[in-house]
């Protein structure tokens, strides 16, 4: 596991939501507000695509001495000199990736329960993103919402 002190705040992609804007322009932006780490989460890109927009938001991220993390992809993550990997629930084990990554990258992974947390953490994941906390339409499939209180 790294030993890196991790933003409070971090920011995932989504093209379909940056009314028609570049994604650069608005990651720039982003980044320029003090947003120090970014998840390139474009996961209805083909590999191709997803590689060059992995290569013009590298530079940007780390212009500012940000952090940049690819979407379950680790293949790009070492081929583009990203910061880490962000797993998915049903993606490779942490293990997996921790034993193809060494400790020098990030692995952070999306949970859905307290135990599922609990196991990433046991595998050597980096940090873990816990939900949904609230009643969230795309996030249904997986069960109710925890609420705030499971974070205490």
């Amino acid at each position: 596991m790294s030993s890196r002190v991790l933003p409070r705040l971090y920011l995932l992609t989504d093209r379909q939501q940056t009314l028609h804007r570049p994604l650069p322009s608005v990651i720039t932006e982003a980044v320029d507000a003090g947003v120090r780490m970014v998840q390139v989460r474009e996961k209805d890109l083909r590999t191709r695509e997803l590689t060059s927009l992995c290569q013009q938001l590298c530079p940007l991220i780390k212009h500012h001495q940000g952090t940049i993390l690819v979407n379950d992809r680790i293949d790009l993550v070492l081929a583009l000199g990203a910061d880490g990997v962000h797993l998915r629930t049903d993606s490779l084990p942490v293990s997996v990736a921790r034993r193809l990554l060494g400790t020098r990258y990030l692995i952070g992974v999306s949970t859905h329960s307290v135990e599922e947390a609990r196991v990433a953490e046991a595998e050597g994941a980096d940090f873990i993103v816990l939900g949904p906390i609230f009643d969230t339409p795309s996030k249904r499939a997986y069960g109710p919402p925890l609420g705030i209180q499971v974070l205490q």
